[in-house]
This record gives C-alpha cells, structure tokens and sequence, in this order.
C-alpha cells in the first residue's frame, strides 16, 4: 500500500483527474497533496484518500517531498509530479516490487517519447519492465517509487533540482527505471507557462544554480568519498563523478 505524495502549485492542467484516478487505486493507501499556493487552493474533500497540506508559502518540491515522506502512513512511498498521469497496473507491479532490500525506482525517459495529452488517452501497459541502473536519466524524478525506510531526505537548502538525483546517489542499495507504458501528462507544468517559457526566469535560476552547489557539496562529502558496497554501486559512483566533469551549471540554464 502506497502513501503517493504530490506537491502542486496548482498550475497542471491535470491534477484533478489525476486525483479522482489515484483515488480509486486500491494499491494508493492515501495522497499527501502538499500544496504550495494557498491562494489558489480547491476543496478537494471530494476525494477520499487525499490529504491535504496547505503550506504558509511556497514549500518547493524537494522539502515537499521530505515534508510528505516524513507523515506518510504507509511504509511504500511514491513521489508523484501533478502533471503525471501513470496506469494503475504500474502501482500494483510496484505494490510487488518495492521493500526494504530495493533502492529507488523512476521512469525511463522511453515513458515520455509518446506522451498523452489526454487522460481517455490513458493505455494499459502491455510490457511493463524493471532493470537496474546505475545513472539517473532524464525524467527519472517525475514518478519515484520507494520505501520509506530507504529515503534520504534532501537537504533543506535544496528547492527545484537535483532532489532526484540526492536521492538516487545517497542510496547504497541497487536502483531501478520502469519502462515499457506512456505517460498522460506535460513535464515541467509547474515551472514552464502556456508557451513552455521557465515562470519568473531570473527568480528559478538563483534558487536552481544554489541547489547545483549544494547538491555537489554534499556529493563532495558523502557518496564521491565512499567505499562501493557492490558492482552496480561502483558503476553509480563512476556515473556520479562523469555527471560532476559534464555538470558545470544547472539543468535548465546550462
């Protein structure tokens, strides 16, 4: 049983159909809405397993996942993008899959090659796929799978990027990517307006050149300096220090 956490701005066009849809899972246990604009909030007491935290001001994703992770009631977490929509069979393969003995588990960037714009659009997976990886791929953090007792919780300095990948380095234990189904959705609704142009540009790039340095630093002292547990671990550390050669400034800026 599944606690979903979801952090929304109230900017994704899907949100309401994605909770009615996640509302009637019987692998989702209850959907943690950690809403950071109150002025533009909804009742949602129309849904039944959703709880919903009204942050003062904007909380930013990565605190509101550790903000949702922290009270989760159910020991397998899945944090969730607003403007995601995934199939139900996913969450009961999940269900099946995520313990204590598995690190974390994202989409593979296949997922997003025939996104939907619609959610009648939704398809049954007909080749749903697990496999290890050792690199953190583009779109990895839009859906992640996990078990609580396995969260690293990202440092509060960190707000937009690099949340993901905190979290997918800090693990020892081997990590997954989910393939073979598509996606309703629209990456990136919250930061990107009706013509896909980042919202307040100068603003996000302070906040997401800070988590670049932040996020290296804690590289620097914690998952760059440790001894491997295992091969798959090994592979992951040499990815993270390839990412550090290539990665001189942050994702939406370089």
């Amino acid at each position: 049983m599944f606690s979903v956490v979801i952090p929304t701005l109230w900017r994704s066009p899907y949100l309401l159909d994605l909770l009615n849809y996640l509302d009637s899972i019987h692998e989702i246990g209850e959907i943690i809405i950690i809403d950071n604009d109150r002025n533009k909030s909804q009742n949602l007491d129309q849904f039944s397993k959703v709880v919903h935290i009204k942050n003062p001001q904007n909380n930013f994703v990565s605190p509101s996942w550790n903000q949702g992770v922290k009270i989760a009631s159910f020991d397998k977490i899945c944090l969730l993008n607003d403007d995601v929509i995934i199939h139900k069979d996913v969450f009961l393969l999940m269900d099946n899959f995520i313990s204590e003995s598995v690190g974390l588990v994202g989409l593979s960037s296949d997922v997003y090659e025939n996104c939907k714009e619609f959610f009648n659009s939704l398809e049954k997976p007909s080749n749903l796929r697990i496999y290890p990886t050792t690199r953190r791929n583009f779109g990895y953090g839009c859906c992640m799978f996990i078990h609580k007792s396995n969260y690293k919780y990202i440092p509060d300095e960190m707000k937009i990027q690099y949340g993901d990948d905190y979290i997918f380095y800090s693990l020892e234990k081997i990590n997954y990517v989910l393939d073979g189904f598509t996606i309703v959705g629209k990456i990136s609704a919250s930061l990107l307006d009706e013509n896909l142009q980042i919202i307040d540009k100068d603003y996000v790039n302070s906040i997401c050149q800070n988590d670049h340095n932040v996020f290296w630093n804690e590289m620097e002292k914690g998952a760059l300096t440790r001894t491997p547990l295992h091969s798959y671990d090994s592979d992951k550390l040499q990815e993270l220090s390839n990412y550090k050669w290539k990665s001189s400034s942050n994702y939406y800026f370089d």
